[in-house]
């Protein structure tokens, strides 16, 4: 079998889960000794940073119009018609059986051989519901496009399958699970100072950062804990100041920016208590590896996390119910997890999520589909 990977909307920019998602499937593919079997398609800049996974992955540089406005997903159709065209010669030349798009916004344009694509959620279908301005619109065809064209969708988690049917049930018999690869870090905690509560990936308005500053507020003066937000800051960052500053936090609470894999690794080893308080969750890898690191580890009971985080650790509803959750952080610093019930929790989301066990299972599916 001959595998193409479609690389070609990411940047140099991280853009999140589903960039980790990609490159941990390569890192899988490479250990079980696949790569002379997988072409990539990526943009320039992004060649280099494949070949470091593995140098033998054959990656052909293919360049991808997009277009950075509010009405960027219909603009780019007409010219994701002329890359389809280009992907396709790649097919015949290379002799591909099948095609795996890593992102939701794939041409609109049937390829000629079997399409698979991890479109990570179709929360565009929702939010076009509440939103009527232009790029929801856009969002939500170019969403409903890919479901279309694609001949097998991968959905992260049975929520996510089972909210894609909710959405769009026609396409029922496309939809299957698979859950995402996690590249486990190895955050050896040689340092025991234990200084922060922490949570990553604050940039996005789903995530839920208010919630997460008023119940520190509630259980600031029970620790010595500050709490570390980590990531690129969001656009209403002036909002979450404010909440730290009317309740007195400013020394307490701290937003990092974007931080280098090194520094992430830094903040982790000091890491005492992990929070996901995001609003939706279609899989949640930060959760999950998290608990792989031997963190204890608080999530907002939604969505996809109990079922990913497969009920190991501690859970708080509603949402955004500020003293839940803070009643979940008193609990864990008054009554922690044990060590050995770290160790276990560990071993059990390293077994079940490593990029090598997920990539097998992606290639056994995409065999089936052929």
């Amino acid at each position: 079998m001959r595998l193409l990977v479609d690389l070609s909307t990411f940047t140099s920019d991280h853009n999140g889960g589903k960039d980790e998602v990609a490159y941990n499937l390569l890192k899988g593919f490479s250990q079980l000794q696949l790569t002379q079997s997988i072409v990539c398609v990526s943009r320039d800049e992004l060649v280099e940073k494949v070949k470091a996974i593995d140098k033998s992955y054959y990656v052909v540089p293919i360049s991808r119009i997009t277009c950075r406005t509010r009405f960027s997903p219909l603009i780019s159709a007409i010219p994701d018609v002329v890359y389809a065209k280009k992907l396709n010669k790649v097919i015949k030349d290379e002799h591909i059986d099948a095609v795996l798009y890593t992102n939701k916004f794939v041409p609109p344009v049937k390829l000629n051989v079997p399409t698979i694509v991890i479109p990570h959620d179709i929360q565009p279908l929702t939010i076009y519901k509440s939103d009527r301005s232009i790029y929801p619109m856009c969002a939500a065809i170019m969403t409903k496009n890919t479901l279309s064209v694609c001949d097998h969708i991968i959905a992260i988690s049975d929520f996510d399958k089972n909210d894609m049917i909710s959405k769009a049930s026609k396409y029922i018999a496309k939809y299957h699970t698979i859950y995402d690869p996690i590249c486990f870090k190895d955050f050896c905690c040689k340092d025991q100072s234990k200084k922060y509560i922490t949570s990553i990936n604050i940039q996005w308005p789903h995530k839920n950062i208010d919630t997460i500053i008023r119940a520190y507020a509630q259980v600031a003066r029970y620790t010595e804990l500050n709490l570390m937000l980590v990531g690129k800051l969001p656009k209403n960052i002036d909002k979450f100041e404010a909440i730290v500053k009317e309740n007195n936090l400013e020394d307490r609470v701290i937003f990092t920016g974007f931080v280098t894999d090194v520094q992430l690794s830094s903040i982790i080893q000091k890491t005492r208590i992990y929070i996901n308080a995001s609003h939706f969750e279609g899989f949640g890898m930060t959760s999950v590896e998290m608990m792989g690191s031997g963190i204890p580890t608080i999530v907002a009971n939604n969505t996809a996390q109990k079922e990913v985080t497969m009920g190991l650790c501690r859970y708080y509803e509603p949402t955004d119910n500020e003293s839940k959750l803070a009643e979940q952080i008193l609990e864990e610093l008054k009554n922690p997890k044990t060590e050995r019930e770290l160790i276990e929790i560990s071993e059990i989301v390293k077994k079940q999520y490593s990029y090598e066990n997920i990539a097998n299972k992606y290639w056994k599916f995409i065999e089936e589909c052929i």
